[in-house]
């Protein structure tokens, strides 16, 4: 078995740089890498696209043929959410403004304090609804 030694003083460690051709090389294969990797990146992020496109078909044909719920797949279970309702400020001042109900009103519209006053039914046509979604557990 052959020991080896490795002197760490820079001094007495000889310089060697690697000759001009021998470089190139080196650099021609981290080219080759770099360009590799970056075909291999942009590859990948158009497959990720596509597959995202189709998983989004998928989602809105589920939309489209179920209401809100859980429903039971096999051994998966798929939750279809209603979008979050949000009160539309715009038409909540326009239907209460402010000089005639300032109890209802912070900075915004308070939707919880003018739900507990006026109730659901009074907004109905004042929110706004955000996209259902579907998750798959």
């Amino acid at each position: 078995m052959t020991a080896t030694t490795i002197d760490r003083n820079p001094a007495l460690q000889e310089q060697t740089q690697p000759d001009p051709t021998e470089q190139q090389s080196i650099d021609e294969g981290r080219t080759k890498l770099l360009t590799a990797q970056a075909k291999k990146i942009v590859s990948l992020q158009e497959e990720i696209e596509e597959r995202q496109q189709w998983v989004d078909r998928l989602k809105q044909d589920i939309l489209d043929t179920h209401e809100p719920g859980t429903y039971q797949a096999g051994d998966l279970k798929v939750q279809i959410r209603e979008g979050s309702k949000r009160l539309n400020a715009s038409r909540f001042k326009k239907e209460y403004p402010a000089e005639d109900h300032p109890e209802l009103y912070k900075i915004a519209p308070d939707s919880t304090e003018a739900r507990k006053k006026l109730g659901e039914d009074a907004l109905a046509g004042l929110f706004d609804q955000g996209k259902s979604t579907v998750v798959i557990k």
